[in-house]
């Protein structure tokens, strides 16, 4: 018997948790499969995948989320937020500091230390944090 989505979900976010990556993005994508008309896992999958630096992909199932029903401004203002942040990593490898610090500030106020270390390391240098 194959497994329900919601005990997919909820042993995604406990691999999460215990930072087994893979097997979280499996039961992820396995809960999607058992539901796939579901934007809330759409979002979960997405939010799962930024977190993992895959923002195309991550993208790829915001607008999938949008299109099975997820409110549309919603959905713009969480892909504004993941196009400022994956922008980062650029802005920095181009020595762009400020900007990287402001695109991050904008994306993910509060967070920052969340977020992989040369980009904290930025708003360090950047003063921003």
């Amino acid at each position: 018997m194959r497994a329900s989505w919601e005990t997919c979900l909820e042993r995604g976010r406990a691999e999460e948790k215990k930072g087994r990556m893979e097997r979280a993005e499996r039961a992820y994508r396995e809960a999607l499969r058992a539901n796939p008309n579901f934007d809330s896992l759409e979002r979960e999958l997405a939010r799962f995948l930024e977190s993992r630096g895959r923002p195309e992909e991550s993208e790829s199932h915001l607008r999938r989320a949008m299109a099975l029903g997820w409110p549309r401004d919603e959905g713009e203002a969480a892909l504004a937020r993941l196009r400022e942040k994956s922008s980062a990593p650029a802005l920095i490898a181009d020595g762009k500091f400020e900007e990287a610090a402001r695109a991050l500030a904008e994306a993910a106020p509060g967070a920052a230390d969340a977020l992989c270390p040369k980009v904290f390391s930025a708003l360090l240098c950047a003063g921003r944090y």
